[in-house]
């Protein structure tokens, strides 16, 4: 049978994970989608992802690439419920899309955007909040916005 590839836009709480790439020791994001898809496609699978995140780093689209048999082609439906009912709870896929034949996960990324989130000392006291932003006291905005003009984007722009 043959192989083409997908790609899965996955989401994740990098909190427990040592990165993304495959390592001896540690948890990762890739070694986790590996098992789940040779559970899926009964046989190794290697996981290619759009970037790589460093240990306790979170996402929200990462593209990861990856070779799936043909009878997935009729059933895309069938392997994006198949990867959130395997992967563990900290990992989850938005959508998983068949993809051209020449397809790279890495290779044919456009771009990558990341966001570092900066709160006050106040609001990093919120167990809701404490795991994803980085606690600066009182940030001067006007010097981040000068710093990075093109990524910047105040809380209330949404």
């Amino acid at each position: 049978m043959t192989s083409r590839p997908y790609l899965a836009v996955a989401q994740y709480d990098g909190a427990e994970f040592a990165g993304w790439q495959r390592q001896r020791d540690g948890r990762t994001v890739q070694a986790e989608f590996e098992a789940v898809l040779e559970r899926l496609m009964g046989r190794r699978t290697a996981a290619t992802g759009a970037g790589r995140t460093d240990t306790g780093v979170h996402a929200l689209g990462q593209g990861v690439g990856f070779l799936a048999d043909g009878r997935w082609a009729e059933d895309v439906s069938g392997l994006y419920r198949g990867l959130n009912a395997l992967l563990p709870r900290d990992i989850w896929v938005e959508r998983v899309c068949p993809m051209r034949p020449a397809f790279h996960a890495r290779n044919s990324a456009l771009a990558r955007r990341y966001r570092y989130v900066i709160g006050s000392d106040d609001a990093a006291r919120s167990p809701f909040r404490r795991p994803y932003e980085w606690a600066f006291g009182r940030p001067d905005l006007s010097r981040c916005s000068r710093a990075a003009p093109a990524a910047y984007r105040a809380p209330d722009d949404g």
